[in-house]
């Protein structure tokens, strides 16, 4: 059997999922979807701990006060308290991880981003200078006076 732990917001979320995985025998699976709605146990405690976690990120940005704040409440509401007491630092440097691997994808996708539209206004700018020097070929080409081609040309470079 094949299980996903859900910990975000349910909205629609499928009781199942589908999955293929290919290899060397190419597997379809249902995955059934357990969050803290069908959970118990630890499982259950698991999704509060995202849920907690989620809210003090939105509240706090990705820093420490966020991890320390869902510690605090963790313990106070009893939730995963029992890890949390025998591996606090364990704790702490995974969530401090996630941030730092959360940080580097929003600055990855970020950076993509900005590249693209760098890439975006490059071409673009490009392509206006091709537009440029195929029009102006063609002013070039064409059977008028010289004085003509130079007023078309001056009123191209004021546009």
């Amino acid at each position: 059997k094949f299980y996903v732990l859900y910990t975000g917001e349910r909205k629609n979320t499928p009781p199942y999922l589908y999955a293929f995985f290919e290899e060397d025998n190419d597997i379809m699976a249902r995955v059934k979807v357990l969050d803290r709605h069908n959970t118990v146990g630890i499982l259950k405690e698991i999704c509060l701990f995202c849920e907690l976690y989620d809210k003090n990120v939105s509240e706090y940005g990705r820093e420490e006060e966020a991890i320390k704040k869902t510690l605090e409440e963790c313990e106070e509401r009893g939730i995963l308290s029992v890890f949390i007491k025998e591996h606090p630092e364990e704790v702490e440097e995974i969530m401090s991880r996630m941030n730092q691997e959360k940080r580097i994808k929003e600055f990855l996708d970020y950076s993509v981003k900005e590249s693209r539209k760098e890439a975006l206004e490059e071409g673009k700018i490009e392509g206006r200078e091709d537009e440029a020097l195929r029009t102006i070929e063609k002013i070039n080409s064409l059977s008028i006076s010289p004085e003509l081609k130079k007023q078309i040309l001056e009123a191209l470079k004021a546009n």
